[in-house]
């Protein structure tokens, strides 16, 4: 593990010189257990006489564990343990090769690294950081902000408003209701003096008020 470690150290170096850039994506991916995930690596090969090796370094460690390698024809050969559930693809185009993995586990965790023997050169890739596990839960929805609905001006006085226990309502049906009951008090007691006269008296003042 450590000479493969070491390896892939050099091949880093080399990649700085070589004029074959890699790429992988995504850089960073969480996958479900029991789903597939697809990892590519990127690069322009000026001819498609090219290997593809893939290695992945387990969170926590420093070693690199050698997974597979696709021969310039397209035959794969795993390393021991290594299940079936890897697939690689070669390609021709800037798409150099492309890794699956289906079935995925929680063992399948790690950083995962594609390099690639190009005109006798070794170039790695920066990895891309697999996660098996839980999504995590979406983000809450934004809801705007309501505003509140403004107040009716009132337009009685803002000296009798201040009073602790009245609203504008009450200050002006107050007076109306008591100005109605005075008068309605009023026309009761004079029906009922009236009534209480005599028949000459009101006879007599009703004649007089139509003299005047």
């Amino acid at each position: 593990m450590r000479l493969l470690a070491w390896l892939w150290v050099a091949a880093s170096w080399v990649a700085a010189a070589s004029s074959l850039i890699l790429t992988q994506i995504p850089n960073s991916v969480i996958v479900p257990e029991n789903n597939s995930v697809s990892i590519s690596c990127k690069g322009e090969a000026q001819n498609n006489q090219k290997a593809v090796f893939w290695y992945r370094q387990t969170n926590g460690t420093t070693d690199f564990q050698f997974l597979m390698h696709t021969s310039t024809i397209g035959r794969e050969t795993h390393a021991k343990g290594i299940e079936q559930r890897f697939k690689t693809t070669l390609r021709s185009g800037p798409e150099l090769c492309i890794l699956k993995i289906s079935m995925l586990k929680k063992e399948d965790s790690g950083m995962y690294y594609c390099t690639v023997l190009h005109d006798g050169i070794y170039t790695a890739a920066r990895g891309t950081n697999l996660t098996v596990g839980e999504l995590p839960p979406p983000p809450p929805p934004t809801t705007k902000p309501t505003k509140p609905k403004p107040k009716k001006p009132c337009h009685c006085s803002s000296g009798i408003l201040k009073t602790k226990g009245f609203s504008c309502g009450s200050l002006v049906l107050g007076p109306l209701a008591a100005g109605a009951a005075a008068l309605l008090v009023a026309v009761v007691s004079t029906l009922y003096y009236f009534s209480r006269l005599p028949k000459k008296c009101r006879h007599r003042m009703i004649k007089k008020k139509l003299l005047h």
